[in-house]
């Protein structure tokens, strides 16, 4: 999560949608500083070989990880908080999330949640397990399914400009355009695969069954209308 007063700016986090590298790369710019609310992350790795080492950076000291608002910590665990927590927390009012340009990544449910699944367990579960834990929202999944809707809309305004993970550079791109007129050459794939068992999402219809989609879009059916209002051009907001 990254809020910025001085900018009328506030990018928030859904887990499992990219938001790992948007917040990296937003830091990158330099724009932000302790009179910002920026949280702190946990930096995995990169999977592309021609950019920048930026852990080794990290380690060094070159860049910052820890977060800061007005020179206090502000802990890793709040790097999720949606629009609504961020209000309870006092980080920010309702009334700035609807003045403020805000963004938040949406992803197709399906890809999502299985995405939570398998950086959860490091390996693909047995159906009728992925089943009972997205209806149970259980321990083993927890922060990682929180729903796309909560991050969009608060109080029952929509507050956040919806960034497409399907079309992820260019809309990173219009996302960093937000607080610097500096391009980015490459833009780094962070958090990438960690082990045999984190590949891409599968769809064949061995795992990726008909029912276990329709028992995904049933729970999370708010999420699902957000994805299709996001495709269909209903959900962008000019600020």
């Amino acid at each position: 999560m990254l809020i910025s007063h001085r900018m009328k700016f506030a990018f928030f986090r859904v887990p499992k949608s990219g938001s790992t590298t948007m917040e990296f790369m937003l830091r990158m710019t330099g724009r932000f500083d302790d009179d910002d609310i920026v949280t702190g992350m946990q930096v995995g790795g990169f999977r592309q070989t021609n950019t920048p080492d930026f852990g080794d950076m990290i380690r060094r000291g070159k860049l910052g990880v820890n977060g800061m608002v007005n020179g206090h910590f502000v802990p890793a665990d709040h790097m999720h908080l949606d629009p609504s927590q961020a209000i309870e927390e006092g980080y920010i009012t309702q009334e700035q999330l609807e003045e403020y340009a805000v963004f938040t990544c949406v992803r197709h449910p399906l890809k999502r949640y299985i995405s939570a699944f398998k950086h959860s367990q490091r390996r693909m579960p047995a159906p009728h397990l992925f089943v009972m834990s997205i209806e149970e929202k259980g321990s083993d999944l927890g922060l990682l399914t929180k729903p796309t809707h909560d991050y969009i809309y608060c109080n029952g305004v929509q507050v956040s400009d919806p960034l497409d993970f399907e079309v992820y550079q260019p809309e990173l791109r219009r996302l960093l355009s937000h607080v610097s007129d500096f391009s980015f050459p490459v833009i780094p794939k962070m958090n990438g695969r960690r082990g045999p068992f984190m590949n891409d999402v599968p769809t064949d219809a061995h795992y990726w069954t008909p029912e276990l989609k329709a028992t995904v879009c049933e729970v999370f059916a708010k999420d699902v209308e957000i994805y299709d209002a996001m495709k269909a051009g209903e959900l962008c907001l000019t600020h």
